[in-house]
Order: C-alpha cells, then structure tokens, then sequence
C-alpha cells in the first residue's frame, strides 16, 4: 500500500518516530527541574527503587491526608528507572523522548484508521513536532502527560479495530480496552475521559454498518466495563489519597466563587487558541505570574464564550463536509474539560503540559483540512502542505 506522496504508510510512521526524537532530543542534557526535584529527587520511595510501593503510595511525598494526587503508574516507573538510570536525568529524559515519539507514531496511526495516509502523516507529524508539546516531554514529571495519552491512544487504536467480530475478538478487544484503561487512570487523572473519547469515534467511523447511536449502544459492553474500572479507581484513590479530588485547589483558585470560577475558565480559552496556532511565546508557568483570575466580565471572558460558542456551530457545521474535524474539536473539548477549573478548582490557572492530550484533537483537525482540500480543492493541496510545513 503506498501512502502520502508515495511514501509508504510504514516509512510514513518511521519519518514521525525520527522528527519527534529529532525535535525534542535536545532535551537530554537536561537535569531535574521543578517539580522533578520534589517528585522524583526528593521522593525516598523513588530514589532507593521501591516500586511496589510506588504503587500504594501518593504522587506528592510528605502529602497529609485528603490531598494530593495518585498517578501508581506514573510513580512506579520512576521508581524503576531510577535504579535503571543510577540516578541520572539523561535516561528520564530519554525515556520521555522515546515516549513521545511513539505516541505520535499512534497519533498517525489512528489518523490513518479514520483516513487516507496523506492527512494522516501531516497530522502525525503535526502532533510529533509542536512546541506546546515542550513542557510535557522535556520535564521528567511531565511524563504524567506522556503516559495518559500513550495509554488512552492506544485503547482507541484497539477500540477501532472492527474486523473481528468473533467472541474470542470482542473479548480480547474489551479486556484490551479495560487494561488501557487502567494503565491510562494510573498515569494521569486526564485518562478519565477516555469513555467520551470512545463515544466519539464510535459516532465518527462509518466503515461499518449502523447509525451513530446503534455503532455507540453496539459497545456497550466497553462503556459498562470502562465505567467500572473508573469507579474502581475512584475508590483506591480514596484508600491511598482520603478523598476522591485529592489534588488541593490553588491558593489563587480556591477563594473565588462559583461566578467568579466559570469567568476565569472561560478568560483561558483565548491562550488555548493561541498556544495551539501561534505558540510563539511559552512558559512553564502562567499563574499567578503571568494570568490572573478573571473577577468580572472582560474582554478575554468575551472572547472565551465566543470562542467555545463558535466551537460548537463549527463542529456541527462540518460533520457533513468534513467530519475528521468535528471529530477533533469534540476530541479538544472532551480532554481538556478536566483542567479548565469549569467544574471543579484545580491546581493550575492554565499550562501547556495539560494540553498534550486534547492537541490529538488539533491533529485531527489539520488531517480533515488536508483531506477536504485534496478532495474539493485539489490545486490548492500543494500550496496548503507548503503551508503547513
């Protein structure tokens, strides 16, 4: 099967494994900063390579009861490199780079289940080599990110694979799914989205027979199971944590009201645009330095609704004419719903590392615009590559 170009599905893949290392291999002679001296150097379970213990214990060492957070995968698999790597950032940060590489390669391969290799690689490529991505790869606790969506990804790579029918298939499909799952909520709490995530491709593919809500209720089996396993991990949050939020709202977060909440999360939306199309300016951290809670009605709150508003007429004005980029901006909105403080305060105003998974969403968009264009403006293709390139 030859590909975008005429470039091989397979040597597609193989040129996103190498630009992700390529982009972010210059993250190795990176040391331990920020919260990778508190989580991983300062951390006694880590350091002396107690990964059995890693599994029960909280996120954040030292943490009193009812906060904090629980991520046993995450934590085991510092505890393991640690003893791995003698200590040393080099192999932390290899492992985040070889990690983000891999999850690119699934980006473009889910990509490629929902359309042709063309859209795919561009959108791959896309996801392999954004600058927004930094944070999450080049800081070792951004792993977290990493993870969550190496795991969620890989639960929809196994979830669209329709061509076996049998009861050995369906079973070994849904236990495939549920152990993703798992693995994805012991990472990062982020993965709990992965049910809608799951609806959505169901309600977008149409290689098989069935209405959106026929190919949803076809599955059920996979949402009754992914939704056990959330409540399971809910409770042994409760066990390890003594609360199922855990995490303790920030200081400049916890004293608004509920008003004031809903503004603030809406004054964000603006630097989430900006970050996905123009990220020209980064930063590791953006509150209370550089953002501030949004008290009253203002021009970036505004701009924020209309934005989400717009959102919302533009996925369900091209679900007829170019579904692929419906499907990302639902995919965008499922994600990040957890960490814009709209239902509940979180520990951060906004960062660029929580935008690792929903930006899967921005791919998909750039793989729809490819293939609308290939398909009704197939003069402007080449000019629109140049111009993604």
């Amino acid at each position: 099967m030859i590909g975008a170009g005429g470039i091989p599905p397979k040597r597609a893949a193989v040129l996103i494994f190498i630009a992700a290392v390529a982009a972010y291999g210059n993250s190795l002679g990176n040391g331990f900063a920020y919260d990778d001296t508190t989580v991983i150097g300062g951390n006694q379970i880590v350091t002396e390579g107690r990964v059995r213990d890693a599994l029960s214990a909280p996120y954040w060492p030292d943490m009193v009861d009812g906060i904090g957070l629980y991520r046993p995968v995450t934590s085991a698999s510092y505890a393991a490199e640690w003893t791995l790597w003698n200590g040393h950032p080099a192999g932390f940060h290899a492992t985040n780079v070889v990690v983000h590489a891999v999850v690119s390669v699934m980006v473009f391969l889910l990509l490629l289940v929902l359309s042709a290799p063309l859209p795919a690689l561009v959108g791959g490529a896309l996801f392999a080599l954004h600058p927004v991505h930094t944070e999450a790869v080049a800081n070792v606790v951004g792993r977290a990110e990493l993870y969550s969506a190496l795991f969620v990804i890989g639960a929809c790579l196994v979830f669209t694979r329709h061509g076996g029918r049998s009861p050995v298939a369906r079973v070994g499909r849904l236990l495939g799914v549920g152990v993703l799952f798992l693995l994805g909520l012991g990472s990062k709490e982020m993965a709990a989205t992965l049910p809608a995530v799951l609806a959505l491709l169901a309600v977008a593919r149409k290689d098989y027979e069935d209405t959106p809500v026929g190919r949803v209720l076809s599955d059920a089996p996979v949402f009754l199971l992914t939704g056990a396993l959330l409540v399971a991990f809910l409770g042994s949050r409760i066990l390890v944590l003594g609360s199922v939020a855990g995490e303790h709202p920030a200081a400049y977060l916890g004293g608004l009201s509920t008003g004031q909440r809903v503004l603030t999360s809406m004054s964000v939306w603006p630097h989430y645009f900006r970050l996905l199309f123009f990220p020209l300016d980064l930063a590791a951290d953006y509150g209370p330095a550089v953002l501030f809670p949004a008290l009253t009605w203002g021009p970036d709150v505004v701009l924020g609704i209309v934005m989400i508003a717009g959102g919302a007429v533009a996925a369900f004005w091209l679900w007829t004419r170019e579904p692929l980029a419906t499907l990302g901006l639902c995919w965008f909105g499922v994600t990040i719903l957890p960490v814009t403080n709209l239902l509940i305060p979180t520990g951060i105003l906004l960062a660029e590392r929580t935008l690792y998974l929903p930006s899967v969403g921005f791919a998909f968009m750039a793989a729809g615009l490819v293939r609308w264009t290939a398909r009704e403006r197939p003069r402007s293709l080449r000019t629109l590559l140049i111009a993604a390139g």
